[in-house]
Parts: C-alpha cells; sequence; structure tokens
C-alpha cells in the first residue's frame, strides 16, 4: 500500500488536489475526516489499545464519526473486521492508518490519500508507527490564505491569527520534514499546481509509480465533486474547472490592511516557499499575551459569524462535534459497563449534574508591577503555578466582603475591590462530580503593598509571591486556564 499523507495550512487547494488525484485510476482520495487529531484526548477511554476489545472499540467510533461527515466517505462490508485486520501496531496513529489501508483494498486502490492537513503537528505520531507515509506539504502564499478564509464560512477571521495560523503550520511542516527526511517529503505550491497541474505532480506521480492521466483535469464533473460544491459555499468551487485568477487574488479582493497584518507576521517564512512582501518592514514577534489577544478577538468574531450561518448547514456540520461530545461525556465504550472501569484511566466517570461555585481574583497594581502568588508543589491541582490571590464566595457573603476577605487571608493586604477586567472558569478536579468555578477578576486598589503570608491558610497551597512588570506576566508558568483571563484583565486595565 502507498500511503499519502497531506500537510499544510487549510484554504490552501487541499480539495483540489484531493480530487485531482482522486481522479486517477489507483487512487483512493476520501474527504477529510480529522480521526487522528479528534480522538487525540479520547485515547484513554480505549484503555489498553494492545488488548482487541479496546481496539474495536475505537474502530467502531472511528467509523461512526466518519459515517457523520458532511462529504462522504464510501462505506465497504465488514469495516471494523477490516481495518482491524489491517493494524500493525496498537496506536491510535496505526488505526487511523489501518481504516485509510481497508477502504483502499477494499475498493482495489493501490494508493490512498488523507487530506488532513492539522495532521502536519502528528507527524510524529505517524513516523512512529514504522510505515511508510509520503509527505506533501501544500503552500499557498499567506496573503491568499487570508483572503480566502475571509470569504469562507468557517476557519479564523482575525488577519493576524490567518497569519499565525499560516505561519505555525509551515514552521512545523519544516520541523516535520527534518524528522521524516527529503526521502519521505514533497513540497508543492498551489501557485504551480493551477499553473501545470501535470507538470506540478509529475514528482508526486514518480514518487508513487502513478501515471499521469488528463481525465483528472475533469475532476469538476465528478457527482463527488457536484454534490460537494451544492452542500455549502465552502467548496464552492469544486464543480469548475481549475481556476488560475486565484493566484494573487489577494490584490484584488484583500483590504490593504489585511495584506499588512498578514506581511507583518508572515514575511521571515514566505521566502522559504517562494512568496515575497510587497512592501519593505521589519517582521514583528508576537509576544505570548499578544497571542492570547489575538486567538481571544478571533474567536470572538467567529462567534459572530456562526450565529448568522445557515442552521440547516450548520447543523450537518456540527454532527460531528456532538457525536465527539458524546464521546467525552461517557467514558465507556458501547457494550461496556462501569464493570469494565478497572480497566480505564482512573479519571474516567460519567456525566454528573453541573455544581457551580463563585469566586474572584484581584488585580493589585503598584508602580506598574502587578502581585501574583505562586502555588505549593503540594497543591492537588496546579502545583508550582503562578495566580493572581483571591479565592472563592462563602455563605452568606457579598461579592465585595469574599474578595477582600480572601487577599486579606492569602497575601495581608486591604483592598477596596473596583470593576470587572475579565470572567474565566476551571474545574476543581477531574471527578465527575468535580465543581466548575466561574471566577471575575477586579481590579483592586490596596491601602499599602507589605505583603505578610502569615495568615493564609494551608488549603490555599500558596508558597509565595512577587511582583511582576506586566509585560513579564504572560510569560510567567501560569496556570492554564488563566492565561487568556489574564491577557484580557491586561488589555482592559
Amino acid at each position: 500500500m502507498r500511503r499519502v499523507q497531506l500537510v499544510g495550512t487549510q484554504r490552501s487547494g487541499s480539495n483540489l488536489l484531493r480530487l485531482l488525484l482522486g481522479s486517477l485510476p489507483d487512487v483512493f482520495a476520501p474527504p477529510s475526516a480529522h480521526k487522528l487529531r479528534d480522538f487525540q484526548d479520547l485515547v484513554p477511554r480505549y484503555g489498553r489499545l494492545r488488548e482487541l476489545r479496546g481496539r474495536k472499540a475505537l474502530v467502531e467510533d472511528m467509523g461512526r464519526l466518519v459515517d457523520l461527515n458532511a462529504l462522504r466517505w464510501p462505506r465497504i462490508p465488514g469495516r471494523t473486521r477490516a481495518v482491524l485486520a489491517e493494524m500493525r501496531g496498537s496506536s491510535l496513529a496505526h488505526a487511523v492508518l489501518a481504516f485509510y489501508d481497508a477502504h483502499a483494498r477494499h475498493l482495489d486502490k493501490d494508493v490512498w490519500v488523507c487530506k488532513c492537513l492539522e495532521n502536519v503537528h502528528l507527524v510524529e505520531q505517524l513516523a512512529e508507527t514504522g510505515l511508510p507515509i509520503l509527505y506533501v506539504h501544500l503552500v499557498r502564499d499567506p496573503r491568499d490564505v487570508a483572503a480566502s478564509f475571509l470569504r469562507a464560512p468557517i476557519g479564523p477571521k482575525d488577519p493576524q491569527a490567518i497569519a499565525l495560523r499560516w505561519l505555525d503550520d509551515q514552521e512545523a511542516g519544516l520541523t516535520a520534514r527534518g524528522l521524516v527526511g527529503d526521502g519521505d517529503w514533497l513540497t508543492l505550491r498551489y501557485e504551480d499546481l493551477v499553473a501545470d497541474p501535470e507538470k506540478a505532480l509529475k514528482p508526486l506521480c514518480d514518487r508513487l509509480v502513478l501515471p499521469w492521466s488528463p481525465r483528472a483535469l475533469e475532476f469538476h464533473r465528478r457527482p463527488e465533486a457536484r454534490s460537494a460544491a451544492a452542500l455549502s459555499e465552502l467548496w464552492a468551487n469544486l464543480d469548475r474547472p481549475i481556476r488560475r485568477d486565484r493566484v494573487a487574488a489577494y490584490r484584488e479582493s484583500a483590504d490593504p490592511e489585511v495584506v499588512r497584518a498578514v506581511e507583518d507576521i508572515t514575511r521571515d517564512q514566505m521566502p522559504v516557499f517562494g512568496y515575497q512582501a510587497d512592501r519593505n518592514a521589519t517582521a514583528i514577534r508576537l509576544s505570548a499575551g499578544e497571542r492570547e489577544l489575538v486567538l481571544a478577538r478571533d474567536r470572538r468574531l467567529r462567534a459572530k459569524l456562526r450565529a448568522k450561518r445557515d442552521p440547516e448547514t450548520e447543523a450537518v456540520h456540527m454532527r460531528r462535534s456532538e457525536f465527539l461530545d458524546q464521546l467525552r461525556a461517557d467514558p465507556f465504550p458501547q457494550g461496556e459497563t462501569e464493570a469494565d472501569a478497572p480497566r480505564r484511566p482512573t479519571g474516567s466517570a460519567r456525566k454528573a449534574p453541573l455544581y457551580v461555585q463563585f469566586a474572584q481574583k484581584a488585580v493589585i497594581e503598584w508602580e506598574g508591577k502587578l502581585l501574583l502568588v505562586k502555588k505549593s508543589q503540594d497543591d492537588p491541582h496546579q502545583p508550582g503555578k503562578w495566580e493572581l490571590p483571591g479565592g472563592r464566595l462563602l455563605q452568606n457573603e457579598s461579592p465585595d466582603e469574599a474578595l477582600v476577605r480572601e487577599v486579606r487571608e492569602e497575601v495581608g493586604l486591604e483592598v477596596d475591590p473596583g470593576r470587572p477586567l475579565a470572567v474565566w472558569s476551571w474545574r476543581l478536579g477531574s471527578e465527575a462530580d468535580a465543581p466548575t468555578v466561574v471566577a471575575i477578576v477586579r481590579h483592586c486598589t490596596a491601602n499599602d503593598v507589605a505583603v505578610d503570608m502569615s495568615r493564609h491558610d494551608e488549603d490555599d497551597f500558596i508558597d509565595k509571591y512577587a511582583w511582576f512588570d506586566r509585560d513579564s506576566i504572560l510569560g510567567l508558568d501560569l496556570i492554564p486556564s488563566a492565561r487568556e483571563p489574564l491577557a484580557m484583565a491586561l488589555a482592559n486595565l
């Protein structure tokens, strides 16, 4: 079996490439199904994959996920048995590769193509299987990628967020190329693909010992292409011949400020792939905090657009997410009961009623510095992590009273609680009945800055305190759930 894994960034012509290759007689090129990505956090659900029962449950759930794809896969008889028979190991990556192997073999195809571009960040897992895979790194001008994302109904919508995704994906691709070696890696530019498909694909066809056929250029006439184009504007161009006018289309369609924002972040990597910025400038490097703010802004933009999408089309795309949420809510695969729980990781449990507590955190500022406290190594949840002082509301306390008490207990300061700066939440443990804490970050004025930690409760698990410059805070080893709220609080000060 000859395996091809496409990697790169969305909106780079991957569906065009998939349909071109899938039009060749010996190639199975199904739509992306994102199995390797989507099952990353679900692997513990299946226990020991060295055991048949765990592998069988995993493969069955993968099949159910694929059946919910907006773009359909072919259904093969005895799918679970066929995939299990193809598995050459006991990892998630082995199962994913076997899924493709089984379908290609049933369809009498010698080559298969996986279009899950996000696997550029998971190449190490694929390489660890020891199975031969040819990786094709599909690259497109980041300014055209941005213009395409801004038109598309899904994906990032903030220009800087799009640029960061492109940059992260290309850097991951270069790292992966170093891991697998040039012998198993090809780089293909979208611009070359649309200019002359036969010439651009010749190195790939030669590696696969795959004859080129002009019939591939008729991909847009295939029922698969037409049904995809009818389903969503996301794939609107798939039922048309190759459009060469999409090269450098950003010059006509993109706002100059969008181009500037993208170039500022990607300009150092663009020449690596043969692209040049339109203006001379120095690339900017966003700090961790600045990246968090960009991504938070992008999430807000995407949420607004999501509310405007067609409900019926949205329901089709949401089926997969809903199914994955069901799997996360129930840690036991079909046919198993709680009696099998000892075979599962100890954190697994069934969905429980939501238990919510309210908390507040204090942003205390002095001479341009902010006060943070560090969790001790004995803390059962976040040992050694930095956070803001504060804590949970007790019965019959007002919010102001609670925050004054918590700050006094933890750092010995008297404060006047002020305006809210951010909101966030976290779980106190992984058990099913662990409470969810919803916290408000508030700006507080301290009457003095002589910190005294002698009165804090042992259950607070506080080890030390320190005053930090604003610019250094997001570079600390923070409690993970606090990073974005802290970035928002800093922006709102």
